[in-house]
């Protein structure tokens, strides 16, 4: 079953129950039946076009709108897209993944010994596609540069996720 079918079932328990459920209830619902379905995979479909991630986006501003009655107190989608990235960033540069999966984000420093400004930064390299060049691999490397480098440095992960 796809993640756009699970939702409006998922809704519909949600608008049933916010005339008997407080706001709080009804976001701890939101946090355990809607989130998990929108994070799933958000890495490999985060990064997607706009027109179709608008239909995940209808769908948890309808969400939201059920649960707060108007008033956005989630995170938007691309933030959740965000997060999770910088999240998977964080355990690829610190080597925290498994090591089935390939390391292949090497810094500036591993292709020459110049010290330049970005000698720190992770390698991107060009795509001749906009397809390939939106994947989640460049999008992580493009994202992990912006970052701050006091962040970058964090040496816990739950320091990091706050």
């Amino acid at each position: 079953m796809s993640c756009r079918a699970k939702i409006p079932s998922t809704l519909y328990a949600l608008n049933s129950s916010k005339t008997c459920l407080t706001e709080q209830c009804s976001l701890m619902l939101y946090n355990s039946l809607v989130l998990p379905i929108l994070s799933y995979g958000i890495l490999r479909w985060g990064s997607a076009g706009k027109t179709l991630l608008n239909r995940f986006w209808v769908i948890q501003k309808k969400a939201v709108r059920i649960i707060t009655k108007s008033q956005c107190n989630a995170m938007k989608l691309d933030d959740l897209y965000n997060f999770n990235l910088g999240k998977y960033m964080y355990d690829q540069t610190n080597q925290l993944l498994p090591t089935l999966l390939p390391h292949n984000y090497g810094r500036i420093t591993d292709l020459h010994n110049y010290h330049t400004r970005g000698n720190r930064l992770l390698y991107i390299d060009t795509k001749r596609t906009t397809l390939a060049s939106t994947r989640f691999v460049q999008s992580g490397r493009r994202y992990w540069n912006s970052l701050p480098e006091h962040i970058k440095e964090l040496h816990s992960k739950q320091v990091f996720s706050k």
